[in-house]
Order: C-alpha cells, then structure tokens, then sequence
C-alpha cells in the first residue's frame, strides 16, 4: 500500500532523502532542467521537481554557444541538442594589479586593467567547447539557471556519447519511474525528521547560550577599553599644557585616540608635536593647526627644510592610496595630435564603446574618407565580434530560445572575419548541436559564409567560336571560394509544437459506480450504402453557407499576410509559404529544386531568386544510432546559390508579392519597391523542371554563388524564338537557360566576371533555367518555353477502384508538351498512358528519393484497393471488417466496457485545447472519439445496445459543448485567411496557445477526432444528424474543402495532393518547409472523413476519403514507413523504420517532445484504428518489432507507451497482446489515461482470433 502525497503532490520535506535524486548530480537535458517545477514550501532549500523527485544539483552535457561576461560571472550558453539552451553562470576574480610595471600599452593610451577571470577550470572553455557540467539549480528572471560547482571539458566525440548515453539511462531508469513510497517508510522517515528536529532544536539552544556568554565578555571589554582610553586623553591634556602654557584644553573627538605620552613633562615632548604642527602649516600654508586621526603616528621631523618634503611624500602616499592625483595639477601644453596619438585615440575610443569618429586635426584641410569608413568598419566589427567565432557572434545578443524579431532571417554557417553586421540588429533563433548555428539578422545585412565577389570588377575572360556556339570561359579564382557547401540547422523550430511528452501520466480513475442501462436501447441500421457518385468527386462542393451561427465572425488575424494581393479564403499550409511569412526570404520546396528571395544576402548578394538543387552526396547525415544502426538525421544544406534570376532593377528596396494563390499554386513577384509594378515574376507549381521568370521590360541579371566556370551561347536555337545558354559552374555541374522573347530582341547576355552576366537591353518574354543531369539536354530542348501556371484535380472511383488526375494548366510557346517531375508514389501509381510520357531524366529530390520527369500535358493515377468494406470494427486487408468475438472474449471485455463507459466523459473532454479535447491525451486515443468507438464496441460488437444507448447519451451531452460552441476557447471564423481557428492566441496573446490551431497548425488532426466522433454518433443514431451535421460540416471544410465554389474556405488545407499525405505546419516561417510528425493521425484524419462521409450519406466526400486514405498508404509506405526493401530513402536511413518528423528539406528520426524510441516509432502507431494495419501493412509491423522492442526490450518501456506498443503488437500477434492486455497482474499505467482498454482487448482478440 502506498502513502498519500502532500503539498502538489509531493512527499514532505522529511521523505525526501530517500528519492534517487537527492543530494545526487542529476544528468539531464536542458529542455527538462527548464520544465522543472518550483515549490514556495521547498524554495529555501533550493528544491526543483522533476514530477515528484526533489532536484538539486544537476549535469549537463552540451556545446557552449556563448560566452557573456557580467560584473563578477560569466555566462556559458550552452546546447545539448534537446530543443532549449541553458545558461551556465561561474563567478569571476580579478586579480590583483602589478604594481611594479608600468603595465601600459604600447601606445601609452591607457593602462592595462587586469581582466576577471574564472576558476582554473573554466579558463579554457570558449564557444564551440563540449563540456560537462556539474551544478546547482537556481532561477533567474522566471528562467532556469545552473551555478557552476565543477567543469570538464570533453576531448572526444566517445566521451560525449557515453555521456548521452548515461543521460539516457538515467532518464529511464531514475527520472520517468514513478518515485512511490510506502507508508511505513514515510512514517519511518517522519520520526527521524522529528528526532532530527529536536536534535536542531538542541543545538540552537546551545548557540544562543554561547553567543549571550560571548556578548557580555564584549561588554567587559569595551568598559575596560573606555577607561584606557580616558587616561590616555588626560596624558594628551597634560602633554599639550607643557607646550601651550596657557591652561587651554584643546578639542578632542569621542574616537580620537592619541599614543599615550608619559605623565613627566619632559623636553622631547614639545619639539615632537611643534614639527608636526609646522610640517602641516608648511603643506596647508594658512596656519591652521593639524587634526589628529585615530591611531595617527607622526615621527619627530627635526628641521623645517625637511619637514616639507616628508609631508609632501605622505601626501602623495595617502594620494595614491585613496586613488587620487598625486600631481598638482600644473597649466599644460597641449601638442598637436600626430597621426599615432589619432590612432591611439580612435583605438581607446572604440576599446571604450564611445564614437569611432577619428580625431579632426586643426590643421586638417581634407579628410581621408577611406581611412574613416576603415575605422567606422573597425568599430562595427568590434561592436559585434567579441571573439573570432560564428557561434560568439550568434549569442552575441542572445534572445531566449524563440523569442525572435519579426522581422528577421536566418543564416547559416558564418565566416567572421570577413562579416561587417550592426549588433543590434542580431537575434536568436534556435540553438542548433555540433557547430551549425542559425543565425537572425535583420533586412540589410549581409551573410558571407563565402568571401562575396566584387561584381563591379570585370574579367579577362576568354571567348572561344565553336560549332555548337560561343564559348565565354572565366578566369581562375584565387582569393574568393565558391559557395558549395551552405549551411544546414540541426535544431528544431517548436512554434507551436508539443515539446513535452504529452501521455497523462496517471491512468482514469475507476468510476465509483456504474452506468446504468437506458430504454429504449439504440437500434442501429447498418451504415447506409450511398450510391456509388458518378463523374468528377472533386466537382461539388460540401456546403457553401456561412458556418453556423454558433462559431461568431470576426475579419482579423495575428499573421500578416505580406505581399499577398488575392482575396481570401488563402492556403495557410502550402509548399509556397515562406514567401509570405516571417520575413520571406526562407526557402520555398519546389521539389526538386529549392528557391528563395536573395534578399542581398549569400555569396551572390542579389535581390533575386536564388535556385539550388542538393545531390545526394551533398546530404549531411546524423550519428549513427546504436539500436539500428542508422543515422539520426539527414539534411540538404540550405543556401547553396547556383543560379540567381534578377533584374537590374531589383536593389535594396525590393518587395515581395504574391497572387494567384491555390492548393497546387502561385505566383511570386519581385518588385523594385511596395508601390513598383514586378520586375520579375515567377509562376510555381510543384514538379517544375524550370524555375520560370515573366519579364514585361526589366533588363535581367543571372548571378551565381557557385561562380561560372564557362558561359555558353548555343548557335541553334531549339524553338524559333528562344535563345539558349549553357552554364557550366565551378562545382562542375551543368544548368540549362532558355529565353523565349515574346516581344522585341531574343536576350543577349554579356558575362561580366564568374559570379554575373546581364542583358544588355530591357526584355520582354519569359527566362527559363534548368539543372541538367547528364542526360536531360534534348528532353530541355524539347520543353523549351512552356511552363505550368496551376493543375486542376478531377478524380472518379469505382467499387474498390479509384482514379485521380492532374491536369497541368500551360502557357508559354506554342511548340512543345509540358515536362514535369513526378515523385516515386506517382510513378507507381501512373495508368498505362501517363507511363508512356515518363522519361529516363531524374533528380534527387529533398527528402522523397528520385523525382522522374514526365512528358505530359497530364497525369492520371490509379488506386485499386479502396478499403471501402472498411467500418468502424478492426479491418484486415485480407478478412475486411472483424465483428466476431468467443464467448470468453466478450466476458472479458464486457466487464471492462460497463467500467469504461460509466467514466466521466464531460470532464476528460472540456478542456482547453480543441486538440485535448478531441484527444483525451495528446497521443492516445481522443476523449470525444475514444468513447465513441468504445460504444460501438458495445452495440455492434458486444450486442448490448441497453448499455451503449447510455453511453450515448452522455457521449452526446460531452459533444454538445462543443457544438453549441461553449468550450474554454470557443472556435472563431476568420475571414482574413478563411478558416475556423481556435480563440486561444486571440485571447491569450500566444502564439503557441492550443497548439498553434490558431495559427492553422494540425487542424486535421484536432478536427479529425471531432469529426470520427461525430461519425460514430450519427452511425448510432442517425436522428442526430439534422441538428448537428453543419457544425461538424464547417471542420469537415476547413480542411478538406474540394471545390472553389466554396467560399469561406481554400481547398485542401492540409492534403497535399502533389506529395501524398498532409503538413501539419501553418503559418510559421521555416528554413527546411513544411513538416508533419504523426503520420498514423494523418491516415486517421482520412478515415474520420470517409466515416462522417457514410454516417451523413455524402458519398462525394466518402469516396474522396477513401480514395486518399489510400493515396496516403502508398505514400507513408514510400516516405515515412521503411521496410528493408524500400528504395526511395537514404539506405543509411531506412534502418530506423519510421521517418520521426519528415519535412520539405530533411528528415530527423526524433520528436518534438524527446527522443526516446517509444517516443519517435509510438508517434506513428497512434491512434489505432481499423485503418492501422491498412497504412502500417504486417510486414512492416514485424520489422520494427524485431528491431526495436522484441526479446522483452518492450517490458522495460515505462507508463502509457508500453500499452500503445503492444496494442500496435495485436497487427501480428493478436495472442501476445490479448495476454498482455488481459493478464491478472496488468498495471493500469500501461494504458495512457486516454485510451480505451476495450478497445485495445477487441482489436487484440479479433485481429488474434482469441
């Protein structure tokens, strides 16, 4: 039996030496250090709580990312790659000065300063140091701290992983366990505690005694001094009546004490104290008489020649001592000021943080304007770089983790020395492991992670006549490198995120009593079979009314919606965001290149449009993971400029626009200014083989970052009207340029040097650029001039049969089909006439393996396995739907249903959170949709409809809320984006709040609880449709809206089409594109439309659904979901089995709340559902248990993780999880609180046939 905890839920003060964590060095991330609690009742004793285990001292292992120095510390930074830093503070001595040296520098300026320094060992750590830290807790500014105690300094890559892995066992081990003591070891521990107590009790008894004896033996003392001290003035009376002679008693202070002078009057006395009294007139020179000091000694000063000097020495003694001149202060000559004495003086200056301005000589009649703007670049460069590091300069102004400018961008890898930036327009964005920063800065500055080319110099080039054209070879270069490399960010941007691990730690209560059975019991037809929709599924929309009444409207939103010109409703989670979020210079995944706003930045400094497209052998890879053996991570470096499309006009004030906005496109304008018509624009579309340019008489400018190696004009044109242009760059790879000129002069460019080449006249018409991969020039050739401007989606479905096409909207010349670039789940899926366009020219997409180009005006897919047979009940893609359970099944989970039923439903669902409350956990199984399936579990499973119509009705009084709209954060319609959003951010002011559902983040994951719960509802009682379906129709459109007839809301919020599954990020910018975590969520997402589509009787929406749902098995099974043999990721990669979080640009096998592997492979299992074994085939489910939690590795897995684990087991081994699931000694905390253990024992039983 355990004990009842007491403040917060925490043991007393006396029990808290018994915790594992207690007076121990606790080794943790920095994200859990700042997640940890504070107590009023436990902060004297400097206690922080990791749940209920008492925290004093703590261990971080990390790279230093900063160093600050304050009055007497100094402040490490320091990144442990867990999403937070963490300030480290050490204090700091100055030593003291020598005196002995002159100790001033070389100039004679100013005096050397001894510099605080940091114990011994601090004084080698610098930015870039791995170190382990040891410490104590403390909170500064509502932030968490550590006061260093001890430092190390890691050598080595082995020790810092041994180090992690430590970390790793204590997490599991100490920290997630739950810390329970019994109840005769808290009574134990309270008799010591009150022993101890009296034994204090004791001791300050024994002190304050001591201290009273001490305090009256200070009092003797003082009397005794007293009397002393008044037969020493007496002697002084008497000492000055033998010089003055006249009786007169001179004026004393009461803590005047003079040396005592012997009572006989003798001669020495007089001379004694008459030198000294003229010694001082001799200083004073106005006659007044000396003031004795205490304790004041004067030695006998024989002659009034030497009593002067001797003063005058003391003088200046005292002087120096207190600090001040030793001088008198003599009329000086000021010498004019030499060109060193300048240098020196500018040097203090700027040493001093005054103005760098140089000194103006009077007899200056010009000024050396090259040597002011040196010195004013001195000054810039010594007001950013502190030290000659990238990471120094990133903290340089340090702002708490994702507390940025908004109005900043982000760098990558930094060469400092060449970098001239104002500190005050450096931010922070993230903190990033190893040695790859990101760094803000504001519009204007500069990055150089590549010395920038003057592209005022003109070359020496050399032009060569070939037969196949003009050849413009570039000259060498010496001192510039070209930009090859970029720079890639490891961390993890969590607006808006989960970063903590989201599981309800304690499980449901067991309700006190049970449900009672209701009459009438429910009588439930089954699900009703729309006839099968012929034509377009796309063409017709779900509704075009406004929401319903209930959601209130209101026209503003947080995000603004820079540059953009269309009308909303606006696409909030599209591939071409980053052009109208932050500051829009993030780059936008056209797959397969990636493009962004130069901005003036990179080694091309252009205000253009830079292009890149990564290789698989640029990709960085993460360490390689012990439990298989795969790497962590991979990233396509970011910010490689290979071609630059520009126009002379572009400069500093140039604007971003965009327009033309759909689900599959837009189109992006650069603008000599906000009120200028564009000088280029560009129409994206995702699988563009050419990043496309509009001219309409702006001269165009081609830079490159990667520098030309040669230029060359083509003699033959490939379409009459269209010039052609060879680039071969220094990284040795080929680009393709086309210009069809629609009107006027074909282009003609006249290369500058390596890094420019520009028209020599205004041009009208469009500029085209490729990457050929070897083989793709005649393909190039042959696609020349036409460009995509949007794809329009038609699709139709027949029995288990769907189809879907894209059809490319064109324009450009009139000669020629269209090219474009396919993924992997195209390819596989293309019909017989799509198959013959698709051609042997291919590029490395970012994160979806090889892109093959297709040549074709469009492109149908096909999908022959709709799991249309699929309902509510466990499916298998073999047997369909399963509904027969043994009799000692249904015993069994009876018992457990009636407990589970008669919980409290309204409480687990009004939460704050649309998310929470479609969820009754943030990972498990959904408060509205768990005891929705958990009903129709126990009517159409168990056969006891008394029972489920109780339920029911309380599932329909939970739901109620929230279709009356009366939750904590009501839902609101906005018509700046157009959407329905959550009014927590509106409300609180966050932009993270519920999610960053306000922000469009994840809303067809907390829309599609609500939406399944929903379906189960009408399934059980299709008379509550009417009164409802609006309310569930207005989620249903905001994020799968298929028709523009809809106004109120854009098309497709989440799906995407083009790549196969959803993005759960909205409006927030992001270097590496959009991301989604849980895949599982998004085919859940899928299954509650298809589900609410049969429950209301739309087979339009039905079909849609069950077409995507299978459009997304394909997908996930390609990108996210790696058997061995799958081809189209990284080979070093697929070893993990899951993607973790996959984004446009990367994919990073971790989480956004930790990265414990029940964490990273549970995020893709949840929720299970009849659609799980679907999405996650059989094959799959055995590999990743065999890799990961096989041989009793799942039984060390703690809390609700283990049941999602063997829930996820019942795909392949029904048995095992039925036992687990149904063992007599089953701990409730294995099933998060969320969860439903009916339906877990259901699936088990009759996926296992138990």
């Amino acid at each position: 039996m355990t004990s009842d905890v007491s403040i917060g839920g925490l043991y007393p003060q006396y029990c808290l030496q018994l915790s594992p964590t207690f007076n121990t060095w606790c080794l943790m991330q920095a994200a859990d250090v700042h997640a940890l609690k504070t107590v009023p009742e436990y902060e004297v004793q400097n206690f922080y709580f990791y749940k209920n285990l008492p925290i004093k001292w703590a261990r971080i292992v990390g790279i230093v990312v900063a160093v600050d120095d304050f009055p007497g510390r100094r402040i490490y930074t320091v990144d442990d790659s867990s999403g937070a830093c963490i300030e480290c503070t050490v204090a700091t001595k100055t030593p003291p000065s020598d005196k002995t040296a002159t100790n001033l520098e070389a100039n004679g300026w100013f005096t050397k300063r001894p510099q605080p320094q940091p114990p011994a060992d601090c004084v080698d750590v610098d930015v870039g140091t791995v170190i382990d830290i040891k410490g104590g807790l403390a909170r500064f500014r509502e932030e968490m701290q550590i006061k260093i105690e001890k430092v190390k300094i890691l050598r080595s890559t082995e020790e810092e992983v041994a180090l992690w892995e430590k970390r790793t066992r204590f997490r599991n081990e100490v920290l997630q366990p739950p810390w329970v003591l019994s109840e005769r070891q808290v009574r134990k521990c309270k008799k010591e505690g009150m022993r101890d107590a009296e034994s204090e009790e004791r001791k300050r008894k024994r002190e304050r005694r001591r201290a009273e004896r001490k305090k009256e033996e200070e009092e003797m003392r003082r009397k005794t001094e007293a009397a002393e001290a008044a037969a020493a003035q007496e002697n002084r009376y008497r000492a000055y009546k033998l010089k003055k002679a006249d009786g007169s008693r001179p004026m004393t202070q009461a803590s005047q004490v003079v040396a005592s002078i012997p009572t006989a009057a003798t001669v020495a006395a007089a001379p004694v104290v008459e030198d000294r009294y003229r010694a001082y007139k001799l200083k004073k020179r106005d006659g007044s008489r000396p003031f004795a000091r205490a304790n004041q000694v004067v030695t006998a000063i024989p002659t009034e020649a030497m009593a002067a000097p001797v003063m005058e020495d003391r003088y200046r003694a005292y002087s120096l001592k207190r600090g001040h001149s030793t001088q008198e202060q003599q009329p000086q000559r000021i010498p004019a000021p030499t060109a060193d004495t300048e240098d020196g003086y500018t040097a203090y200056k700027i040493k001093k943080g005054g103005d760098s301005r140089p000194v103006i000589r009077s007899d200056a009649t010009t000024i050396d304007t090259v040597a002011a703007a040196a010195v004013e670049d001195q000054y810039r460069v010594y007001k950013v770089l502190l030290c000659e590091n990238a990471l120094a300069l990133f903290h340089q102004q340090h702002v708490r983790l994702h507390d940025t400018h908004p109005d900043s961008v982000s760098f990558g890898q930094l060469n400092v020395r060449a970098l001239l930036l104002d500190s005050r327009d450096i931010a922070c964005l993230t903190e990033t492991a190893n040695v790859t920063v990101t760094v803000r800065a504001t519009k204007g500055s500069q990055q150089t992670s590549a010395p920038v080319l003057d592209n005022s110099q003109v070359a020496n080039v050399v032009t060569s006549a070939e037969a196949s054209g003009t050849v413009v070879i570039l000259p060498s270069l010496t001192n510039t490198a070209p930009q090859t490399s970029g720079y890639v960010a490891t961390g993890l941007t969590a607006s808006g995120k989960v970063t903590s691990c989201p599981l309800m730690s304690n499980p449901i209560p067991t309700p006190s009593s049970l449900i009672d059975t209701a009459a009438p019991a429910t009588s439930v037809a089954p699900l009703p079979s729309a006839p099968m929709p012929s034509g377009d599924i796309f063409s017709e929309p779900i509704g075009t009314g406004a929401p319903p009444g209930t959601i209130s409207a209101r026209s503003d939103h947080p995000v603004p919606r820079k540059g953009i010109t269309s009308s909303s409703p606006l696409q909030t989670n599209k591939f071409y965001s980053n052009f109208f979020l932050g500051d829009q210079t993030a780059p936008t995944y056209t797959y397969p290149y990636g493009i962004a706003w130069g901005a003036g930045r990179g080694a091309a400094a252009s205000y253009g449009m830079t292009i890149s497209h990564i290789e698989a052998s640029q990709r960085v890879f993460g360490p390689t993971k012990a439990d298989s053996g795969a790497a962590s991570y991979f990233i396509n470096p970011v910010g490689i400029q290979s071609m630059v499309i520009s126009a002379q006009e572009l400069g500093s004030d140039t604007a971003v626009g965009i327009d033309s906005v759909t689900a599959f496109s837009a189109t992006i304008h650069l603008k000599p200014n906000a009120q200028a018509v564009p000088a280029v624009s560009f129409p994206l579309v995702q699988g563009m083989p050419f990043i496309t340019a509009q001219y309409a008489g702006a001269t165009p400018v081609i830079r490159t970052g990667v520098f030309f190696r040669t230029v060359t004009r083509v003699t033959q044109d490939p379409k009459a009207g269209v010039a052609k242009y060879t680039f071969q760059l220094e990284d040795g790879k080929i680009w393709r340029l086309y210009a069809y000129a629609t009107t006027g002069s074909q282009l003609n460019l006249q290369v500058v040097n390596n890094g420019l080449a520009q028209s020599t006249q205004p041009f009208y018409g469009i500029i085209q650029v490729a990457k050929d991969p070897g083989n793709g020039e005649a393909l190039l050739d042959q696609a020349a001039g036409v460009y995509p401007t949007t794809v329009a989606l038609s699709g139709s479905v027949s029995g288990t049969t769907g189809s879907y096409t894209f059809k490319f909207a064109k324009d450009g010349h009139p000669d020629g089909k269209l090219v474009m670039y396919a993924l992997p789940h195209h390819v596989s899926s293309f019909d017989s006439t799509t198959r013959n366009g698709v051609q042997p020219v291919q590029l490395m997409t970012p994160a979806k393996g090889i892109a093959t180009a297709v040549l074709a005006d469009q492109w149908t897919m096909q999908e022959s396995n709709l799991p249309v047979s699929m309902g509510f009940a466990p499916w298998s893609p073999d047997k369909g739907s399963l509904t027969t359970l043994s009799d000692n099944a249904k015993v069994v989970i009876r018992g457990i249903a009636a407990q589970e039923v008669s919980q409290d439903m309204m409480a687990q669902s009004d939460l704050d959170s649309m998310y929470f409350s479609g969820k009754a956990s943030l990972l498990q199984m959904p408060a509205l949709a768990k005891f929705a399936i958990l009903i129709i579990v126990i009517n159409d499973i168990l056969g006891d409809p008394a029972l489920a119509q109780s339920g029911l009705n309380r599932l329909k009084a939970a739901f109620a809320t929230f279709a009356t709209n009366k939750q904590k954060y009501p839902l609101v319609y906005e018509s700046a984006w157009g959407g329905v959003v959550s009014s927590a951010t509106y409300v609180t002011g966050n932009d993270g709040a519920d999610f960053g559902n306000t922000q469009y983040n994840d809303h067809h994951f907390h829309y599609g609880y609500h939406i399944l719960a929903a379906a189960a509802i009408a399934h059980l009682d299709p008379s509550w449709l009417s009164a409802n379906k609006d309310y569930v129709n207005a989620l249903v459109r905001d994020v799968a809206n298929p028709s523009t007839q809809d106004t109120y809301f854009p098309t497709w919020r989440a799906f995407d089409w083009y790549h196969g599954h959803s993005w759960a990020h909205g409006l927030y910018a992001s270097y590496d594109g959009k991301d989604q975590e849980s895949s599982s969520e998004d085919m859940m997402h899928a299954y509650a439309l298809k589900m609410w589509g049969d429950a209301s009787g739309d087979s339009m929406l039905s079909s849609r659904s069950n077409l995507q749902l299978s459009i997304i098995a394909r997908a996930l099974q390609d990108y996210y979901l790696y058997k061995s043999d799958n081809a189209v990721q990284p080979p070093q990669f697929i070893g993990n089995k899951v993607a973790g979080i996959l984004f446009e640009n990367k994919i990073d096998h971790t989480t956004y709340f930790g990265a414990n592997i029940e964490f990273i492979q549970g995020i893709h299992m949840i929720p299970l559902l009849a659609p799980s074994p679907f999405v996650r085939t059989p094959a799959f489910v055995k590999e990743e248990w065999d890799v990961y939690f096989s041989n009793g590795r799942v039984d060390t897995i703690a809390g609700g993780w283990r049941g999602i684990i063997y829930g996820n087991l019942a795909t392949i081994d029904g048995k095992t999880a039925w036992n687990f699931f149904n063992s007599s000694n089953f701990d409730p905390s294995w099933i998060d609180g969320g969860a439903s253990l009916t339906w877990y024992l259901t699936y088990a039983a009759l996926m296992g046939n138990v």
